[in-house]
Parts: structure tokens; sequence; C-alpha cells
């Protein structure tokens, strides 16, 4: 092992899952000896006495969901959370309630989520608004919603999920947010009246039968 550069070590490392494998590594060799230092991020779970043992972090990544109290100054969370969660955590922490930032993100004294998602719940306890907190409209979300003929989507969205918008007959257009990367399978099926899509430049992935059955669909726009 002690062949291996500090970079492809690091590359190594990512593959050990507790804190005493890298405590072990940086003790083969003089080499190692810091390498826990050259980190960015934390590609293991950390408790906060641990936090100085990578001494240049930028990015705090937390694993468990119950470890954000530890770390509510300095925390961004990449794990999945539904919009009445995150806001209810941004009410708790806050005495400035909520406010947007710069790049659409959204942050409570230090605390950023950047995997929120807006689930059936969230539609019926918020009546379907939806701020710039949410990345992820769940699968399902607005299904069968044969009333709404609009709705307003936030440029932070990256992904529509399956069925999101199935069946909802009334909808006649749909702005979609330049921030969107994937629109998933039959996301917008028996969409009957929707006229017009205009795709934004940085899609990657539309899923199967996604505009099935929109028979008035008159106009696409990549």
């Amino acid at each position: 092992m002690n062949h291996l550069d500090g970079f492809h070590i690091m590359i190594v490392l990512k593959c050990f899952s507790s804190f005493q494998d890298f405590i072990s590594l940086e003790l083969v060799c003089k080499k190692y000896a810091s390498t826990m230092s050259k980190f960015h991020y934390n590609p293991i779970f950390l408790t906060q006495s641990k936090l100085i043992f990578f001494e240049n972090l930028e990015t705090l990544i937390l694993w468990p969901q119950n470890n954000f109290l530890a770390f509510k100054h300095l925390t961004p969370y990449f794990y999945r959370v539904d919009y009445k969660t995150a806001m209810n955590m941004l009410d708790m922490y806050s005495e400035n309630k909520f406010q947007s930032i710069k790049n659409t993100r959204v942050r409570m004294h230090s605390i950023i989520f950047k995997n929120v998602v807006y689930t059936q719940k969230d539609k019926i306890a918020f009546n379907s608004h939806l701020s710039d907190l949410v990345t992820k409209i769940d699968e399902k979300c607005f299904f069968n919603e044969q009333e709404m003929k609009s709705i307003n989507i936030p440029t932070t969205v990256t992904c529509i999920d399956n069925e999101s918008f199935f069946q909802c007959t009334s909808l006649t257009s749909f702005i979609f947010p330049l921030s969107l990367r994937r629109i998933c399978d039959k996301s917008f099926a028996e969409c009957r009246s929707l006229v017009e899509v205009v795709f934004p430049s940085r899609l990657t992935s539309i899923g199967s039968l996604c505009f099935y059955g929109c028979y008035s669909l008159a106009f696409v726009k990549f």
C-alpha cells in the first residue's frame, strides 16, 4: 500500500468505513501521516470531537439523520428531507424564520438543505405552495389534480419524479425551471390539455411515457 501516492490513497480512503481505519492508514508511513487534513469534506461519519483531524474541512456531510443537533451552526444537510420537516427545523433553530439567499439556497444560521422533497402530504399542508427550499417534486405529488391549470415551480427544483403530474387534465402549460435535470417516468402522462412544452438546457433525462396521452401537445422545444 505504501507505493500509492497521496492522491490515490485519498481515493482508497473513500472505501473505508470507520474513523479507526483512517487512523491506521496514517500510521502506515510518514507519507500518509496528514492524509485526513487533505480532505475538504468528510468521507465518513464524524462526531464533533473528531472534527479536528479534518482541519481543512469546508463541507460537513452528515451521515445519520439524528446527528444535526451538534453541528447546527455549520451544517449542510445532504440526506432526503420532506418539505414540512425542513420548514419545522428552520422554525426551531432560527429567530429570523424563512429567508432566501444567493444561489436559491436557504440558510438559517448556516443551516442549508440540499435535498428537500415536496410530497403529497406537503401539498395538503401548504396548499400546493412551493418555495425555493424545494429541490425535488416527489412521485405522484400532484397525481390526478384535475382542477389545476397552472403551478409555479421554484428555480431550485432539479427533479420531477414518477407520475408527479399524472392526469392533471386541466393543466395547459408548464414552465420548467432552468435548474431541472430529470423528468421521470409518466411525469405528465394523461395531461390532456397540455399544449406547449419548452425544456431547459440543463435537462439530461426524460423518463419513459413521460407525455403519454397528452393529445393536445402541439409544440415541443429543446
